[in-house]
């Protein structure tokens, strides 16, 4: 997770999460939770450090057929969280007051017919710590083995909502070193 800047995106926090169980239920959003932000490299400055949770589901397809099926709404648990807290930051706002998978593995050769695609739809952040003045300019960049997609930034917000799905292709290869 970034906070967008003209000249360098500030650091906000990472997640990795297992996507085996994706690889082997193929065609079903297996992930569908949130994940809390950590620093385990400790790259944000003691004096901002990382806050905030990332709501993220995924699922992996097999093969080349293009998968259309949309990812499912959000669990009723998050909803309830969700509304439960614009419940308590509406009664105690003031006037004026601004209310990764990664994955490592060798190069994969370009004779490695692709197997299937993995989806990542990024929902939304929430809790965020403040990387500008008030507020933050959020985007979340997600890598997969040696791929690094990003969503687009939301201004001013430190819970932003992307609602943005990312496709990883997957090699035959990487399917069995997941396993």
């Amino acid at each position: 997770m970034f906070d967008w800047d003209r000249l360098m995106n500030d650091y906000m926090g990472e997640c990795e999460i297992d996507i085996g169980d994706c690889l082997k239920n193929a065609g079903k959003w297996i992930i569908d939770k949130s994940f809390t932000l950590s620093d385990p490299e400790k790259k944000a400055p003691k004096e901002n450090p990382v806050s905030g949770y990332i709501y993220l589901q995924a699922k992996y397809s097999e093969g080349a057929a293009v998968d259309v099926q949309n990812a499912p709404p959000l669990r009723a648990e998050f909803t309830k969280k969700e509304e439960k807290k614009a419940e308590e930051e509406a009664k105690a706002a003031k006037p004026g007051k601004e209310t990764k998978e990664t994955g490592k593995a060798e190069e994969t050769k370009s004779d490695i017919k692709i197997k299937g695609n993995l989806k990542v739809h990024a929902v939304c952040a929430r809790d965020l710590k403040i990387g500008d003045w008030k507020t933050s300019d959020p985007f979340c960049r997600i890598t997969f083995l040696k791929t690094t997609q990003k969503t687009n930034k939301v201004g001013s917000t430190l819970n932003p909502d992307w609602k943005k799905t990312l496709t990883f292709p997957v090699a035959l290869k990487d399917i069995v070193s997941n396993s």
